[in-house]
């Protein structure tokens, strides 16, 4: 489970300065108090990151960047020395916090979940592109090819509860460039995006 928590970190850093350099590299003319809000919103998500040591606290839910281009940590628990943590880690008095419903333990238990699943129920064969963390909206996302069939066979025959966090998109393919291998052939995703925005 440690290695899940470090390699998902480990992908989130990746995915979040791929986003920068495909900000930066786009023909898009950004302005330069945007970017620097963005620029400083990935040192602040980095040294959240680092803190953690590969471990989540338990009131920790993900974070996002917002729709001013600043940092937005999501908690599942909050108190005053919560905040004062959070505030001191990112060096950032204005830090947004957010209150969510799962915590980012819950949605990796939850991922773990559905992906041995994925891998060992013989209907899904085929049927799921991805299974992914999205941190933005607090929840699991699946990419199948047929939703119908998989949210039939997810809730109907396995008995999954209609009350996880769980999103399934229709997905013509995996998500390659923020995916890894496993040993069974599906895909470990990471998706983090800016709320209100198009999907990396």
């Amino acid at each position: 489970m440690a290695f899940i928590k470090r390699f998902y970190a480990a992908i989130s850093l990746l995915v979040f300065t791929v986003f920068m350099c495909v900000l930066l590299a786009s023909n898009k003319i950004v302005p330069e108090g945007i970017l620097q809000k963005q620029v400083d919103a990935n040192e602040q998500y980095n040294r959240l990151l680092k803190s953690f040591d590969g471990e989540y606290p338990d009131y920790y839910s993900g974070a996002y960047i917002g729709k001013d281009n600043t940092l937005v940590v999501q908690v599942y628990d909050i108190n005053d020395a919560i905040k004062k943590e959070l505030v001191e880690i990112s060096c950032n008095p204005m830090l947004s916090i957010e209150r969510v419903p799962y915590s980012m333990n819950r949605l990796l238990s939850l991922y773990n979940y559905l992906l041995d699943l994925a891998i060992s129920n013989k209907q899904l064969d085929g049927l799921i592109h991805y299974i992914a963390i999205d941190e933005a909206y607090n929840l699991v996302e699946i990419g199948a090819v047929d939703i119908r069939k998989v949210t039939s066979i997810l809730f109907d025959d396995i008995g999954l509860s209609v009350d996880y966090p769980i999103r399934i998109v229709e997905s013509k393919e995996a998500l390659e460039p923020l995916a890894a291998e496993t040993e069974f052939g599906f895909k470990l995703s990471i998706k983090l995006r800016c709320k209100e925005a198009v999907p990396i």
